[in-house]
Formats: structure tokens, sequence, C-alpha cells
């Protein structure tokens, strides 16, 4: 796992759960909902989302600007996103998400394949 990718993907899951809070009792309130509505299972898929979205951006960003330009890159953005969660959730579907070795070859096979597809489905490669 890319420990910058990880970083920024633990920061944008904090922004979600947290955006609103300004005070510790918020914080608390806030995480209390959040467990009763999200197990700890789907946090792992969220933020494992999110770190695959920053390794695709990374990576893959300057490639699509120069294919479609800046104007439709950032118009696509949001369906890239959309798309990561949407083949990440299929992929483990039926699976307890913490049974996954995310930081292993398990992690680092199903992030190729969800990258690879996503690179597929937009056309960001040559």
């Amino acid at each position: 796992m890319d420990a910058s990718g990880a970083r920024v993907a633990l920061n944008k899951l904090r922004q979600e759960l947290l955006g609103s809070a300004r005070t510790f009792e918020d914080v608390e309130r806030l995480l209390l909902g959040t467990l009763e509505q999200i197990q700890i299972a789907g946090l792992i898929v969220q933020f494992y989302g999110h770190y695959l979205y920053e390794l695709f951006c990374r990576d893959f960003y300057e490639q699509l600007v120069k294919k479609v330009g800046r104007e439709q890159t950032r118009r696509s953005i949001d369906s890239i996103r959309r798309t990561i969660f949407s083949s990440l959730r299929a992929k483990i579907a039926g699976r307890n998400p913490g049974s996954v070795n995310w930081r292993g070859a398990e992690g680092r096979q199903l992030a190729e394949r969800i990258l690879t597809e996503t690179v597929a489905i937009f056309e960001v490669g040559e």
C-alpha cells in the first residue's frame, strides 16, 4: 500500500465522517451515528475506495488530461470515482472485507485489476 495515497484516502474518509464536527461532542455523536449506520467493514471498503481513487489520480490523471483535455477530465472525475467504488464493492461482494489482506498480494492484485479496468473504461491508455 502506498503511504502517500493511504494518507490522502484517510483524510478524505475523515472529512466524510467528521466534516461538520466543531467540538469533541460533535465528533463523538457523528462517529457513534456513523458506526450505527456503517459497520467497520463498510469503513474499510470506503477507505480502500478512496485509496484506489487517489492512486488513479496520481498515476493516470495527467494522461487523461492529455487525451481529452482538462475540462472533460474534470467532468469525468466523479464518474471515475464512482466506477472505482462500484468495482471494489462488486469484487468483494459476499466477502467480509476484514478478511481481505489489503496490504498484501491480494490487495495489490485487487487494486491492479480495478485500476486496469477503470483505465480501460475511460480509455486513458495510449
